[in-house]
C-alpha cells in the first residue's frame, strides 16, 4: 500500500465507527474527561469536567482498574507460568528449568523500571473500564530497550482477521518536529525537517499502518516476518518509515464485544443512562439544598420597604409594620432533599455493582465471616469475574507472545533444550492470579464443607476420615489460598518427617515399657 491508500484507509476505519466515538465521548465527559478526545480535540491544561456533578462514576472507575490490575496482573506476583505444550515434557527437568528462567525473564524485564509497564498498566485498565477496548504498544527502543506506551483510544483504529483476532491497526497521532527527525532520521520530509529551525515543538500528523503480510510480500522480508510496518506523513503524503514484526506490537484489551461489532462494551458504556441520570439527580439536589439553605426572600409590592443587609448580625429599619409583621419572609419550597438523595444512592449502589466495586466489601462487611462463608463469597463474585479473567487471558495472551518474541529477536533467551525443540518450542500459558484462585474456590468450598458435615462422625467413628487423601485434601485448600508452592513440602519430605516422628514415637513407647518388662522379668526369677 501506498501512503494514499493508507491515509484513505484510516479514513475510512474512523468513519466506520463513528458511532462509537460519539458514544465514547459522551462517555469520557462523565467518567474519564481527561480522554475525550473523540469528537472534539481538547487543549493542554484545557478545563474537561464540567458535565460531572457526581464523581462517583470516575472514583469507580479508579477502583475498577485497581481491582483488575489486583486480581488478574498484581506486580508482587508471577502471575503466569508457561509450560510445554507437548504432552510428556511437563515433567523433563531441563524443559522445567528452560520454561522457568524464561519466565523469570519476562517478569525482571517487564517489570524493569525503564519499561514503564506498571505506570502503562493502570492507563490501560482505566481506558478498559471506561471504553472497553484497551490497546498498548510494545516495541524495543534503540536507547532504553523495551518499551511499553498504552495508546489513547481516540488515536487507534483495528480490524479482525476471520477468527476474530485483531490483526490489523492505524494509529494516527501527532509528533513535535523535533521528535519526528529523531524517530525517522534522513526519511523526514523536508518541510517538517525545517521547521526543527524556526518551531522545532510544532506538532504534525502521522499514521503507523500494522497488517498481515499478503501472500506476494512474504518472500520480499526476513523468514518469519507476520506483519508489515509502515509509517506515513499526512501533511506530505510520503512514507517515512517501513519494517516488519514478527508479531503483533498492538495487543488490545477487549471488555464485551457484541455480535457483528469489532470494539467491545464498557462497564461505563452499560450504565451510561444511570451515570448521566445521576448528574442529573446531584445537580437537581444542589439546587434544591441551596433554596433549602438560602432560600429567596419574598418582598411587600409597594416597594416601600428601602435596601436592607443579609450579612449575619445586621440590623435593618424598617422591616417590619407596625404590627410587628415582617415585609421580608423566605420561600418555603418544601424542597424534598433526602428523596432525592435516596434516590441518588440507588443509582449510585448500581453504577458500583457495574464495576465489581462489591468485590472490595466480600471481608470488610463481614469480618465476622468463618472461612467457609469467605469462601462461599469468593466462589460467588468467581462466577461473575469469570468473563473478565477470559478476556485478560486473551490480552495476556497476546503481551507474552510478544515479549518472547523480542527476547528471541534480541538472542537474549538460553538455548532451548532439545526435547522441546524437537516438539517445535510450544509452549502454553498457565494463570496464576488471585482471580484464578477465586474460581477455583469452589473446590476449597467443597472441602471445608465436607470436613465440617463429616465433624460429627468422626467423633463416632474416627476411620471415616480414612475416606479422603487428606494430604491432598490439604494442598488443595493451600492452592485455593494462594500459598507458594514453595512453602510446600514436596511428598518425599513429608514421607520423611513422618517416618522419623513415627521411630521417635516408638522410641519412646519402647523407653517407657522397660520398667514393666522388667517387673516382669524379677516377678519370673522369683516364681523360679
Amino acid at each position: 500500500m501506498n501512503a494514499a491508500e493508507i491515509i484513505r484507509r484510516q479514513e475510512q476505519l474512523a468513519g466506520d465507527r463513528a458511532n462509537f466515538n460519539t458514544l465514547w465521548q459522551e462517555v469520557a465527559e462523565r467518567v474519564l474527561p481527561g480522554e475525550a478526545n473523540f469528537t472534539t480535540q481538547s487543549t493542554p491544561g484545557e478545563k474537561r469536567n464540567e458535565k460531572v456533578y457526581d464523581s462517583t462514576a470516575s472514583l469507580a472507575l479508579r477502583k475498577y482498574a485497581a481491582i483488575i490490575e489486583s486480581l488478574s496482573m498484581p506486580r508482587t506476583t508471577q502471575w503466569h507460568q508457561l509450560q510445554p505444550e507437548e504432552e510428556g515434557l511437563e515433567n523433563v527437568h531441563s524443559v522445567k528449568l528452560y520454561l522457568e528462567e524464561v519466565n523469570k525473564q519476562l517478569f525482571r524485564r517487564r517489570y524493569a523500571p525503564r519499561a514503564n509497564f506498571a505506570a502503562q498498566l493502570g492507563s490501560i485498565n482505566l481506558s478498559l473500564g471506561a471504553f472497553g477496548n484497551s490497546p498498548l504498544f510494545l516495541d524495543d527502543m534503540p536507547v532504553t530497550g523495551r518499551r511499553y506506551k498504552a495508546i489513547p483510544l481516540s488515536e487507534l483504529h483495528f480490524c479482525e482477521n476471520h477468527a476474530g483476532v485483531v490483526d490489523t491497526a492505524y494509529r494516527r497521532f501527532r509528533l513535535s518536529a523535533r521528535n519526528a527527525v529523531s524517530q525517522f532520521g534522513e526519511r523526514t520530509p523536508m518541510r517538517i525537517m525545517s521547521a526543527v529551525a524556526t518551531n522545532p515543538d510544532q506538532l504534525f500528523c502521522f499514521i503507523h499502518c500494522v497488517k498481515p503480510l499478503e501472500a506476494d510480500e512474504i518472500k520480499k522480508f526476513p523468514e518469519g516476518s507476520q506483519f508489515s510496518s509502515t509509517y506515513v506523513s499526512t501533511e506530505t503524503k510520503e512514507i517515512v518509515g517501513e519494517g516488519v514484526y514478527y508479531t503483533f506490537p498492538y495487543p488490545v484489551s477487549r471488555d464485551i464485544t457484541l455480535s457483528g461489532e469489532i470494539y467491545a462494551r464498557s462497564p461505563a458504556m452499560w450504565v451510561l443512562p444511570g451515570i448521566k441520570m445521576l448528574n442529573e439527580m446531584k445537580r437537581t439536589i444542589l439546587r434544591g439544598a441551596q433554596k433549602a439553605v438560602d432560600p429567596p426572600l419574598l418582598l411587600t409590592e409597594d416597594g416601600a420597604l428601602s435596601g436592607f443587609s443579609l450579612r449575619p448580625g445586621s440590623l435593618n429599619a424598617g422591616a417590619l409594620t407596625d404590627q410587628g409583621l415582617p415585609l421580608v419572609v423566605p420561600l418555603e419550597t418544601r424542597s424534598r432533599v433526602e428523596l432525592g438523595i435516596e434516590m441518588q444512592q440507588e443509582e449510585q449502589k448500581v453504577i458500583n455493582d457495574s464495576f465489581y466495586i462489591s468485590l472490595l466489601q466480600i471481608i470488610t462487611d463481614s469480618p465476622q465471616m468463618t472461612a467457609t462463608e469467605v469462601l462461599q463469597r469468593a466462589q460467588e463474585q468467581g462466577m461473575l469475574l469469570g468473563p473478565v479473567s477470559g478476556r485478560q487471558q486473551e490480552f495476556a495472551g497476546q503481551l507474552i507472545e510478544r515479549e518472547i518474541d523480542l527476547d528471541s529477536q534480541a538472542g537474549l533467551l538460553p538455548p532451548m533444550p532439545p526435547e522441546l525443540a524437537e516438539a517445535g518450542g510450544r509452549y502454553k500459558i498457565v494463570y496464576d492470579n488471585p482471580l484464578t484462585r477465586i474460581q477455583k474456590s469452589s473446590a476449597a468450598v467443597g472441602i471445608l464443607r465436607t470436613i465440617e458435615g463429616l465433624a460429627p462422625l468422626a467423633g463416632l467413628n474416627p476411620g471415616i476420615m480414612d475416606v479422603f487423601d487428606q494430604d491432598e485434601m490439604a494442598r488443595e485448600l493451600a492452592d485455593a489460598n494462594g500459598v507458594p508452592t514453595k512453602l510446600e513440602r514436596p511428598p518425599e519430605e513429608v514421607a520423611a518427617i513422618r517416618k522419623q516422628r513415627a521411630d521417635q514415637q516408638a522410641a519412646m513407647q519402647a523407653v517407657e515399657a522397660l520398667p514393666k518388662v522388667a517387673g516382669a522379668a524379677k516377678d519370673v526369677g522369683l516364681a523360679a
